[in-house]
């Protein structure tokens, strides 16, 4: 487990959304900006636009709250570290196992391991998983 003190507070998915959206409102009001004064638009049709993209943003920030919300990642190395699997071509060193029904190319860290042994993942390195033999059901 992390430190206290070691661990970076996360923003809320509101305050990160807002502050995505900032750049894109600079360069609107810039744009706008710039139309008003070579007289392109009217200072109140640049207020009108620029209100319309503001409002653009909050109708779809619930849209994508979810995705910028600091959950876990759900895939990959995060989802199968410290899980069990199962070995489907002996490791000797290297073969293969089924974890939530995907195929890994795996390596036993404590030599061979026999067909249908249930090892437990405890490290990745690339697309390998390194897995240890868990010890038979009593």
């Amino acid at each position: 487990m992390t430190p206290p003190a070691a661990r970076r507070a996360t923003p809320s998915p509101l305050l990160r959304y807002v502050l995505l959206q900032i750049p894109g409102f600079v360069v609107t009001s810039l744009v706008l900006w710039l139309a008003y004064q070579v007289d392109f638009i009217a200072a109140r049709t640049g207020l009108v636009v620029l209100t319309l993209s503001v409002l653009k943003d909050v109708a779809f920030y619930p849209l994508i709250r979810h995705s910028l919300s600091s959950a876990k990642s759900s895939v990959g190395v995060d989802r199968v570290l410290d899980k069990v699997a199962v070995v489907e071509e002996d490791l000797k060193p290297v073969g293969i196992v089924r974890i939530f029904g995907e195929r890994w190319r795996a390596e036993g860290v404590d030599g061979p391991i026999g067909r249908g042994q249930q090892v437990r993942v405890v490290a990745v390195s690339g697309l390998t998983l390194r897995v240890r033999q868990l010890p038979p059901p009593e």
